[in-house]
């Protein structure tokens, strides 16, 4: 009778500290649910991070882009600056002939 008792005891205890555990693992597992929050605000900053991904990817692109226009317009603008040289070039060397054609016209006369 006695050997019954204490097995029953020894049960008993073993149960329930094997409860407690449980329940600290769950305790643990409920904390850690909170401070990961629940699925739907898990789900709502990965849509965060997704979309700060998407605004500095774009904000890249922008950026990029905005650069590629800037070359752009220095291109155009150096080869117009470059066309006008050469017209200013030419209308000089028109000037230097049309003044030598008239020095030599006067040194004939």
């Amino acid at each position: 009778m006695r050997k019954k008792k204490k097995r029953r005891k020894r049960r008993k205890k073993a149960k329930e500290e094997e409860e407690k555990k449980g329940k600290m693992d769950r305790r643990t597992k409920e904390e850690e649910d909170r401070r990961r929050g629940t699925k739907k605000e898990r789900r709502k900053a990965k849509r965060r991070e997704g979309k700060k991904k998407q605004k500095k990817k774009k904000k890249k692109k922008q950026e990029k882009s905005g650069r590629e226009e800037k070359r752009r317009k220095n291109k155009k603008t150096e080869e117009e600056e470059q066309e006008k040289e050469k017209r200013r070039e030419g209308e000089a060397e028109e000037e230097k002939e049309k003044r030598e054609h008239k020095k030599n016209k006067q040194q004939i006369t």
